[in-house]
């Protein structure tokens, strides 16, 4: 995967990813992947839910980290 210049290998590991991060972009974008990366290990491998405000959280985040601009996020349930 390339993006921003940083080739991840496919087979990079959670935390070869992490390092790869902290180690070739910009810190906000480093701490914003680190919070990322760990929601998505305790999921995966706790299968411990992230809370609604994690959730709004890290897309925040990611609007002022990639995006370069503030946005409103807001979830709405699904009624299935």
């Amino acid at each position: 995967m390339h993006k921003d210049q940083l080739e991840i290998p496919d087979s990079a590991t959670e935390g070869e990813c992490l390092r790869l991060v902290a180690t070739g972009q910009p810190a906000e974008q480093a701490r914003f992947f680190e919070r990322l990366t760990l929601s998505w290990v305790r999921l995966a491998y706790d299968h411990q839910l992230p809370t609604r405000e994690l959730i709004e959280s890290l897309c925040q985040e990611w609007q002022l980290a990639w995006a370069g601009g503030e946005t409103q996020v807001r979830l709405v349930k699904n009624e299935e």
